[in-house]
């Protein structure tokens, strides 16, 4: 994979020691299995305070605990739950052959960071150690790196118009990965379904709700209309990077909830190759950022930021090269955006930026 995007805001923020992040905990139930290992990050072991959490294939929490600090080393010693069969509408965790995710979160920063690969070890062994997932002296080493926020989560409105698109997600031909999510949008740019990818066997699946304009709030559109086409979106957590797939769909009706017939399917392949779409979050005051894509759009930085003129002050390149608002124009003494330098730049108020590109 390429380099990821890096959104670094140029001040220093005072850090307080926090308890474990929301969305960390775990149902206790009578399946379980535990996972233990060495925890480090970059090389270095973790600290006091960090914790460790386990994510199974549709993101619910199955296991969380606090590290161990003994003699140096950071231990991970971490019960990992199963789905309670005794509540069949609630899924709490683990089913068998399920694949999940290992995340730490480094107190100290309050960062979190998930490791490179999933683990499809997973088994109930009554609370025991689990032969071949995890041992006291298997080190599992966290690059460090914040995770990119999700740009699609909690912005589609449920209404009581929906059907569901399905169908699997590859990226250039390979599945998508853990914490990858897709999304459509209508006509208007309206986000009327979001979901995480599920990860079965290998294969990226999507299974997303897609939301109608509700008729009982005619002054507010939440999602797709008869007839209107939408577009579908993958957000590649990895990269931070969202692409579009390369045709829209005319196939959405109202199918109360259910799969709609010949508007995807489970053995459909969407493959997500051009498109690709750079977010970029600013804060007020000084940001630094680059881009792990080509523009397609746009050649010069200056051109790259023209939705946030608006609020623009300065722009710095390494050399110290300026962009400055002169009386009446733009004074561009940077000029074309270059693939192996980061950018400073001042703004009034904070906002977002969507930059269309290729891979690099």
């Amino acid at each position: 994979m390429s380099k990821l995007l890096h959104i670094l805001p140029i001040f220093f923020l005072t850090t307080v020691l926090l308890s474990q992040p929301d969305g960390w905990s775990p149902t206790p139930n009578p399946s379980s299995g535990t996972f233990i290992g060495q925890a480090t990050i970059n090389g270095i072991p973790a600290g006091e305070g960090d914790w460790s959490a386990a994510f199974d294939e549709d993101g619910n929490c199955a296991g969380a605990a606090e590290l161990v600090i003994n003699a140096g080393t950071a231990y991970i010693n971490m019960p990992i739950y199963g789905d309670d069969n005794t509540t069949p509408d609630v899924d709490e965790g683990m089913n068998a052959g399920e694949n999940f995710i290992l995340k730490l979160w480094d107190s100290s920063e309050d960062a979190i960071f998930e490791y490179s690969t999933s683990f499809d070890c997973w088994y109930n062994s009554n609370g025991a150690p689990m032969d071949g997932c995890g041992n006291f002296t298997e080190v599992y080493d966290f690059p460090g790196g914040i995770l990119p926020d999700n740009p699609f989560e909690d912005l589609v409105t449920p209404t009581p118009s929906s059907g569901v698109f399905i169908g699997q997600a590859t990226i250039d031909g390979t599945p998508a990965g853990v914490g990858d999510w897709s999304a459509a949008f209508d006509e208007d740019g309206n986000i009327a379904g979001a979901a995480a990818i599920v990860i079965n066997a290998g294969t990226a699946y999507i299974n997303m709700p897609i939301y109608g304009d509700d008729t009982t709030t005619p002054d507010v559109d939440e999602g797709m209309n008869a007839g209107e086409n939408f577009i579908l979106k993958l957000w590649d957590s990895s990269e931070d990077a969202i692409m579009i797939y390369s045709t829209e769909f005319d196939c959405w009706y109202n199918n109360n909830g259910a799969p709609m017939d010949g508007c995807g399917g489970y053995t459909e392949v969407y493959d997500f190759t051009e498109g690709l779409v750079q977010n970029i979050s600013f804060s007020s005051n000084w940001n630094l950022f680059s881009l792990n894509i080509i523009p397609t759009d746009a050649d010069s930085v200056l051109d790259i930021l023209e939705p946030v003129h608006s609020s623009l002050i300065y722009v710095f390149d390494e050399q110290f090269n300026l962009i400055r608002w002169d009386v009446d124009h733009w004074s561009d003494g940077i000029g074309n955006w270059m693939g192996t330098e980061g950018y400073y730049v001042k703004l009034s108020a904070g906002g977002d930026l969507e930059v269309p590109g290729s891979n690099i």
